[in-house]
């Protein structure tokens, strides 16, 4: 609560401020709520029937689909929706305020152009200079965009929809930011952008593998279900944000699209839903449609369209062998994504189905969400602060870019307001000579999901 009014009155004022977010703060920022997939063996691949077997023979499926082969995964933790351009831009804000985003040259980024990161040489993370990327940079900070949609000319503000416009080694840095930030070890070295820790060696968030993901999407112990809300059958309109109408893959047509907010700007507009809109709580306003709850056998959301998410694997041909915990081939040149998306025509959103891009790829219709190996011994990963992602929350990252510009004394205030001293590790910096607190907190931002 202090931290809204104090960032509030200070940006009324002209003054920038910067404060690191605790971790309890992390966790009140929704996207990172995390499922528990227990160990087992799973097959993996195209089913021989139903929709698997109608699509590949129809050429809208892919032979990298098959052959099907058994997979042991050890104990795992995925998230329960993907992650949010307010969870992503809270990471940001983050990585700027510690000068790990810099530009395509390798120098600190300096508040214009593209994200990059790593290396050297450097890597493309977010390309915010999209029109469909719907993060914004704004008087010092990263922040979800508002978008105009139904019923009449509503403004949805972003912060619990997709992040969009992430390549392979923005989600990559994304995980590696966030353990630094929560506390566990680092699964990736972004010189090399390796994979250091892959499963089933705990540490702190990385990208599924593709063999986790379709687990999670799929199987529920003895069956592998077609599609990504626990069923064989072609949702209509209520259980997934998808292409409704066929069309050729470079067809898009507006009407085409399911489209559940009514999202207008077609096309520099991501037609994504907030993650987890399709509840059985929620109506989407265009056509007034009750949503139907559409979790996977692990209990994910949005395995079956909304966006396209990354994997960790590089792309390789199956086969037959069984294999313990794949993280696929050593080397490549395009990454797996796998699920579907709002502009994918709906046999694509398969759980077997899976195609690739090459890593530094940024698309308006591809995201990721995180996962977390478990420990043998406690059956929990290393460090704490996984986050249930449920609350609203003060801490969404506001103000915390790096102040720059502002002359003046220095204010050490207290998060929790104790006038005896300061709570280690959470002060506020304020580059001003005084700080007006407002007497309510603003509202700046909606909600459309019940998280």
């Amino acid at each position: 609560m202090y931290r809204w009014m104090i960032w509030t009155a200070c940006v009324a004022s002209g003054i920038l401020i910067s404060w690191p977010l605790s971790a309890q703060e992390l966790n009140d920022i929704p996207g990172i709520e995390l499922v528990d997939v227990s160990a087992g063996t799973f097959v993996m691949g195209a089913r021989e029937d139903g929709d698997d077997a109608l699509y590949l023979g129809k050429g809208y499926g892919d032979p990298s689909e098959l052959p099907r082969h058994e997979v042991a995964l050890s104990a795992y933790r995925i998230g329960k929706y993907d992650v949010t351009n307010t969870r992503y831009a809270a990471v940001l804000n983050w990585a700027m305020q510690n000068e790990r985003l810099l530009d395509s040259t390798g120098n600190l980024w300096a508040g214009a152009g593209n994200l990059y990161a790593g290396g050297p040489p450097t890597q493309v993370i977010l390309t915010i200079t999209d029109a469909y990327c719907n993060i914004a940079y704004s008087d010092g900070v990263f922040g979800a965009k508002t978008r105009t949609g139904l019923p009449e000319t509503t403004n949805y503000a972003m912060d619990a929809h997709p992040v969009v416009s992430v390549s392979w080694y923005g989600c990559v840095a994304f995980c590696n930011w966030l353990s630094e930030m929560e506390g566990p070890t680092q699964c990736y070295d972004l010189e090399t952008w390796t994979l250091v820790l892959p499963p089933p060696f705990p540490g702190g968030y990385r990208l599924p593998t593709e063999a986790e993901w379709e687990r999670a999407a799929a199987w529920d112990g003895s069956k592998h279900w077609i599609y990504g809300y626990t069923s064989d059958a072609m949702a209509e309109k209520d259980r997934w944000n998808t292409r409704y109408v066929f069309s050729q893959p470079n067809e898009i047509n507006p009407l085409f699209l399911i489209n559940p907010l009514g999202l207008t700007g077609f096309p520099d507009v991501s037609y994504t839903t907030p993650v987890g809109w399709f509840n059985g709580i929620n109506i989407s306003p265009n056509g007034d449609i009750p949503t139907v709850d559409s979790v996977s056998p692990a209990g994910c959301y949005d395995m079956s369209g909304n966006v396209w998410q990354w994997v960790h694997d590089w792309y390789g041909a199956y086969t037959a062998d069984p294999a313990i915990n794949p993280t696929g081939p050593a080397d490549g040149v395009t990454h797996a994504i796998r699920g579907g998306g709002w502009r994918t025509n709906r046999m694509c959103c398969r759980t077997a189905r899976r195609i690739s891009y090459t890593p530094d790829d940024t698309w308006h219709d591809i995201g990721f969400r995180v996962a977390r190996s478990k420990s043998n011994a406690s059956g929990e990963g290393e460090g704490e602060g996984e986050g249930e992602g449920e609350g609203e929350g003060e801490g969404e990252g506001e103000g915390e870019g790096e102040p720059t510009g502002c002359a003046g004394g220095m204010l050490t205030i207290p998060r929790n307001g104790n006038p005896l001293g300061p709570v280690a590790g959470d002060t506020i910096v304020v580059f001003a000579c005084a700080v007006l607190l407002l007497a309510t907190r603003p509202t700046i931002r909606g909600r459309q999901t019940p998280m």
